[in-house]
């Protein structure tokens, strides 16, 4: 017999704790039948098993032990029970929520910036992040739907209309059903908690449209092994003309390619030498390593250029038909230029090797700038009673630089130069004379800066150097003893290249004039001076471009000729245009701010049924409705067995849930 039936039915006091009783004693529902002797008493200590398996290491082994002997299907049984009970499947749902789109972001990190991920047939991205998606919108759904189904039995606390039993019905199921909720809530002007859960309803409607929106494509570089790019680099250069090793000439013959490109530079510069300089970088985009924006080390040839006149080691002398200059070089040799009456440019250079010069060549001008005047009729030009000298010298130097190549252009930067050592010794155990030697402190490999240590033993990797010391008289004194620094420590210019050089540009710049025959025709004994005379004048930016183009085209060839050859060229990667996976991470806002409301919408509900036992908490299930009791008057009057009546009906009647006496009702008010 049921305890209620022993009650009176005017004790409602009694009625209410029989109530608690039933739901404090809902495990004992969980019967277990195949375990012997089976009892009220022993259903508790199951669930109590239950309760207990996290609180501990020793706890979770208990009840493993527990499930051992009463046997899986019972613990499963027990789960089920639990996860029916109060709010643990939406807590679990939004936990799953989150962790999907924890993982959704994972994902795209992982893959962000990358080339397109190479996975199995019609597994793509896309379709991950669609995974995802759903995974969110389960998850989300699955609070939503039993938090509105949950908030409708509050919402009839107080008398309302039927209709709306419906209206939180569907807005439980399904985006537009929220969507006529929120708009029965603006028209109605009351706040619901269940319009936070019907707009989160909405809004997860929409996720799968977002979440599409994070992931882009577009055009990117990727490394590609099939290819070595290299970028050309030496530390020695000896290369001279083909009659210098065999003493034919009393002066070193200069090299066949080096001429080419001083006359080159000086009548056709080339702006960019990538061809020449680079090689295997065949889908224009290529890195090479660095530190700091320092990838490599190389000899080099640089240049000066400054004005004169004004110094005043210079003499200068004027007449009435020619002017003069006496100069003296940084070795201390005379160089007298003059200048004749209808001359406007006279050049000279050293005319032959004397002592141990700091530089390659250096070319001395000097030169009468024109002035215009009126003739009758006519505007001709005439020589100025002022005089300019200019002073241009080319040098080995050390350079180092930072390189990159993009769109088939290399892109070097010059991060340090400076000039190579005029060195005297001759005493080198590889037989290699030099003309410019130095030793330095560190080098770069591999774009990382390196110390260089030397060593007074000989190794066949290691190349000898004489430390030198200037003395009071401006001589340089040698070390008997060697020191051997590693390949790359030491930076050479030959005798032999440098002299060749010397020597031509002797002859093309060495006691050459340019004169002006006429006043409204001109007569150029040398072309290369006709390079650096143009516009009618002689300027030092002009001059110093001219010099930079000859520098530049003689570094191109000093690196590519260098003694050691391919194997010390700097070796870099070569990337190819892929498309990759471009990450927009804004659009995750939707999808955050739609879980962020589940769990507000999660916690409001949690609350508000905080008093309320978990068998009580009837949420979606239509049970509850099919168990109600609709009391009213016109009820037999209505074929309420048709939708459109029971619709009319619904409209027209308010009602509230009454759960005395151990039943539902669903009362007309």
């Amino acid at each position: 017999m049921s305890t209620r039936a022993l009650l009176d039915p005017n004790d409602e006091e009694a009625h209410k704790q029989v109530d608690s009783a039933e739901d404090t004693d809902a495990a004992s529902q969980l019967t277990l039948q195949n375990v012997p002797d089976s009892d009220s008493q022993f259903d508790s200590n199951a669930v109590a098993m239950w309760e207990y398996r996290y609180s501990s290491i020793a706890g979770f082994a208990t009840y493993v032990q527990f499930c051992i002997t009463v046997g899986c299907r019972e613990c499963l049984r027990i789960a089920a029970w639990f996860w029916r009970k109060s709010w643990t499947a939406e807590m679990c749902s939004f936990v799953f929520a989150m962790s999907s789109l924890a993982g959704l972001v994972v994902i795209l990190s992982v893959h962000e910036g990358r080339p397109i991920p190479e996975w199995p047939h019609l597994i793509t991205i896309n379709s991950v992040v669609s995974l995802f998606a759903l995974c969110m919108r389960v998850g989300v759904g699955v609070v939503l739907a039993e938090g509105i189904s949950q908030t409708k039995w509050h919402w009839f606390a107080n008398p309302q209309l039927l209709h709306d039993m419906e209206r939180f019905d569907l807005a439980s199921r399904s985006a537009w059903g929220s969507a006529r909720l929120l708009y029965f809530f603006s028209r109605k002007g009351t706040f619901y908690v269940t319009a936070i859960g019907a707009l989160a309803m909405v809004m997860a409607s929409l996720t799968g449209f977002f979440s599409q929106q994070v992931v882009q494509f577009r055009d990117c570089l990727q490394p590609n092994i099939t290819m070595v790019p290299r970028v050309a680099k030496t530390n020695s250069y000896l290369r001279a003309g083909a009659l210098a090793g065999f003493n034919v000439t009393p002066d070193s013959e200069p090299f066949l390619g080096m001429i080419a490109a001083i006359n080159v530079a000086i009548f056709q510069p080339i702006d960019d030498y990538t061809n020449k300089i680079t090689e295997k970088c065949t889908s224009g985009y290529c890195t090479f390593p660095g530190n700091n924006g320092t990838s490599f080390s190389t000899v080099a040839v640089g240049h000066t250029c400054e004005k004169i006149t004004s110094q005043d080691s210079i003499t200068t002398l004027s007449s009435s038909y020619r002017d003069f200059a006496s100069i003296r070089d940084e070795t201390g040799i005379l160089i007298e230029l003059q200048l004749g009456n209808d001359d406007i440019i006279a050049t000279r250079t050293v005319p032959k090797k004397q002592g141990f010069p700091a530089s390659l060549t250096t070319i001395y001008a000097i030169y009468r700038p024109l002035r215009w005047v009126r003739w009758g009729p006519q505007t001709v030009s005439s020589n100025s009673s002022n005089i300019e000298l200019l002073k241009c010298s080319l040098f080995p130097s050390l350079n180092t630089y930072g390189v990159s190549i993009t769109g088939s252009v290399v892109n070097e930067t010059l991060v340090e130069s400076r000039r190579l050592e005029p060195y005297q010794e001759k005493r080198m155990s590889g037989g290699n004379n030099y003309s410019f030697l130095t030793a330095t402190t560190h080098t770069v490999r591999n774009g990382v800066r390196v110390d260089c240590k030397p060593s007074t033993k000989s190794d066949n990797w290691l190349s000898e150097y004489h430390k030198p010391t200037k003395l009071d008289n401006g001589t340089m004194q040698y070390d008997d003893e060697a020191l051997f620094y590693p390949a790359d420590c030491l930076w050479g210019f030959g005798d032999a290249a440098a002299t060749g050089i010397r020597r031509y540009f002797s002859n093309i710049f060495d006691n050459q004039t340019l004169t002006l025959t006429e006043l409204q025709e001109t007569k150029y004994a040398s072309i290369h001076l006709r390079q650096l005379w143009q516009n009618e004048s002689m300027v030092l930016p002009r001059v110093e471009q001219v010099m930079g183009d000859i520098s530049a085209a003689m570094t191109a060839v000093v690196r590519t000729e260098g003694v050691e050859g391919d194997i010390w060229h700097l070796k870099g990667t070569m990337l190819s245009n892929t498309t990759c996976v471009d990450i927009q991470w804004p659009w995750l806002t939707f999808p955050l701010v739609t879980i962020a409301l589940t769990g507000i919408f999660l916690l409001s509900i949690v609350l508000e049924n905080r008093n309320i036992a978990s068998d009580r908490l009837w949420k979606s299930s239509v049970l509850a409705t099919l168990f109600c009791e609709v009391e009213h008057g016109r009820m037999d009057e209505t074929k309420t067995i048709c939708k459109e009546a029971m619709i009319d009906m619904a409209k027209s009647t308010s009602v509230s849930v009454e759960g005395g006496k151990g039943t539902l009702k669903l009362m007309a008010r």
